[in-house]
């Protein structure tokens, strides 16, 4: 076994640490970058009919995880998955003492997890009809939502399938869906 040592990680800061584990871990491109509360605030503000490429521009570098393009009752969806970080109402603490003496530092910081939040687009041209975590969308009145609302819970489904499973593919069906096999 061959150990490479690029950085001199226990001489180096915490945060320097964390910096760098960030950094490594964003280049490998394993890591979704979810939608914020001040994203949705922003949409909240600019209302429906967005475009999807206005709503990319709101929502910065947010990652999409799936989306799924399909006909219901004649009128076109476009279905676009992503995650949204919210604050779990807990905190977390660090507690640091300096080896020097110059004393203590306590740093909190609140914890966050990750919920689905979906988007609804309509039209050849797709714009935004809806938005929301899927939990609230599911609670929606809004008949263009009802419409499609199946439609979105399996959509999501079988992203989260395709993401627990690597070894399961998908192969898109003429109705939007997906046929699940073994590679």
């Amino acid at each position: 076994m061959v150990t490479l040592k690029i950085f001199p990680l226990k001489s180096m800061r915490l945060v320097s640490k964390l910096t760098i584990v960030t950094l490594l871990v964003m280049l490998t491109g394993c890591v979704s970058v979810p939608v914020w509360e001040s994203d949705v605030a922003t949409l909240d503000k600019k209302g429906k009919g967005l475009t999807i490429s206005e709503v990319d521009k709101v929502l910065g570098r947010s990652s999409v995880l799936a989306s799924r393009i399909f006909d219901v009752e004649g009128a076109t969806y476009t279905l676009r998955h992503y995650e949204i970080s919210e604050p779990t109402g807990q905190v977390a603490s660090s507690y640091k003492c300096e080896k020097n003496g110059t004393g203590c530092v306590t740093s909190y910081f609140p914890e966050y997890k990750l919920a689905p939040f979906s988007m609804v687009f309509v039209g050849i041209s797709p714009k935004l009809v809806a938005w929301g975590k899927l939990d609230d969308l599911s609670k929606s009145t809004d008949p263009q939502v009802i419409a499609v609302l199946r439609q979105l819970k399996r959509s999501y489904a079988e992203y989260e399938l395709l993401r627990s499973n690597p070894g399961v593919r998908c192969k898109l069906q003429n109705d939007g869906y997906c046929l699940m096999h073994d590679k």
